[in-house]
């Protein structure tokens, strides 16, 4: 039971360190990209590889739901910086 709730502890630890990265990288695009067609292909870009990582990392430790729900907030919330962005 220890072990089990060790790795939970773990897998939502490398999940917040995924979300900073995340949020770290959507702010440096937001700030260096000035054309509309370079950050979407930048974000596009970045939703790709969070995903994969996301991927990765709900295969590793078996949290298919939690894993899920945060790429999905993850998206919805750089959606939402986009929209803010080129308009």
């Amino acid at each position: 039971m220890f072990f089990q709730i060790e790795i939970l502890r773990k897998g939502f630890g490398t999940q917040g360190a995924l979300e900073w990265l995340f949020t770290c990288m959507c702010f440096l695009v937001v700030v260096q990209t000035a054309p509309v067609s370079k950050c979407l292909g930048t974000q596009l870009a970045l939703v790709k590889f969070f995903t994969s990582v996301c991927y990765i990392m709900v295969s590793k430790l078996g949290l298919l739901s939690k894993g899920l729900g945060a790429q999905i907030a993850l998206i919805r919330f750089f959606t939402t910086v986009y929209s803010n962005m080129a308009f």
